[in-house]
């Protein structure tokens, strides 16, 4: 039992890293994206800002893929200790895109 409880704690660690992570970087968004200055040229001003939007919705896709990947943990912790899963089955949870709990 107390090795299981050693790898419970690794997980709840590693679940509980990503959420905070992905908040993290979620939260970096402002600090990344200044304002876009005017170059004085409309057409390039233009395509500066939908460069500078796509940079932003990368960034947000990124920290929604971190939190995602906190919640699949969670989800293989819950299914380790709850249904008594073996570590094969848990790393199934982990690879697996099948279980959309999140």
């Amino acid at each position: 039992m107390a090795d299981h409880a050693a790898k419970y704690e690794a997980l709840e660690t590693m679940y509980t890293t990503f959420h905070r992570e992905g908040k993290n970087f979620r939260g970096l968004a402002s600090k990344v994206s200044p304002a876009v200055a005017s170059s004085g040229d409309a057409a390039l001003d233009h395509s500066i800002n939908a460069v500078a939007e796509l940079i932003k919705e990368l960034h947000d896709a990124l920290a929604t893929r971190i939190e995602d990947h906190g919640k699949k943990v969670e989800y293989a912790t819950n299914s380790f200790r709850n249904n008594d899963a073996n570590e094969a089955e848990v790393y199934e949870d982990l690879t697996d895109d099948k279980h959309k709990a999140w």
